[in-house]
């Protein structure tokens, strides 16, 4: 189904939608780039020996993340995970939340005997990021034993990484609001779908293919055009019968 519009002008609606994605989504990442300047002043060497982060540390860290909190639009909630090389079996994470008005810390539970256990390290909001050394991007997903409610991770590393360290800067996204603005900027390109790095659809216009449902498994639908978000790790794609 080729659409009233000629190819294009579909090329420039998919253009147009892959600019306004970016645009969306660039003010959550300038938030954790300037967390991350304040992780960087932190002692992760001993927080990351010990599993806890210094009182002093950690007010610096707060101030950061409400920061992001109450001035991201998408953020619902942020913080800071890091582990070193040397203790593998011993990290530290500090996350806030927004609960209505107020921002509040987020516990953890990091001993690996309980069943709550949250074994941050290899969540993938905080291995993709570490693996690929940038910004990133992780697709709806539910956060269990984190917030176990649907989200949306932007995560970046913090040059703390460097040191011997893995630290990654997080922020959790309001996943309904966010999708839903996603979904309007693309109809103009309809029809269309955001994918993810496997090709799994973050969102779109056509109703068989839901969140989360592979493009390849969509056996109506092919792809026409593609456009590499680079900045998220994800592609724009058009779609065509």
């Amino acid at each position: 189904m080729t659409g009233p519009l000629g190819p294009l002008a579909r090329r420039r609606a998919l253009e147009d939608a892959a600019s306004s994605i970016v645009a969306l989504t660039a003010p959550v990442f300038e938030h954790l780039h300037q967390m991350a300047d304040t992780a960087n002043r932190l002692r992760l060497r001993e927080a990351t020996a010990t599993g806890v982060l210094p009182p002093p540390d950690v007010e610096l860290l707060e101030r950061a993340a409400v920061a992001a909190i109450r001035d991201g639009k998408l953020i619902t909630g942020a913080g800071m995970a890091a582990v070193s090389e040397q203790q593998v079996n011993v990290g530290v994470i500090n996350w806030w939340i927004l609960r209505g008005f107020d921002v509040v810390p987020k516990r953890h539970v990091l001993n690996p005997r309980s069943d709550s256990y949250y074994d941050f390290s290899h969540s993938r909001w905080f291995q993709v990021p570490a693996e690929r050394g940038r910004p990133t991007l992780i697709a709806p997903y539910v956060d269990s034993w984190g917030t176990d409610d649907l989200t949306i991770t932007a995560a970046i590393p913090s040059p703390n990484s460097g040191a011997g360290i893995t630290t990654i800067v997080a922020a959790d996204l309001d996943a309904r609001a966010y999708l839903q603005e996603v979904e309007e900027l693309l109809w103009p390109a309809r029809p269309a779908a955001l994918i993810d790095a496997e090709d799994r659809a973050v969102a779109s216009t056509v109703a068989e293919i839901e969140t989360g449902v592979r493009l390849t498994s969509a056996d109506n639908w092919a792809v026409e055009d593609r456009i590499d978000l680079v900045d998220l790790g994800w592609s724009l794609v058009l779609l065509t019968r």
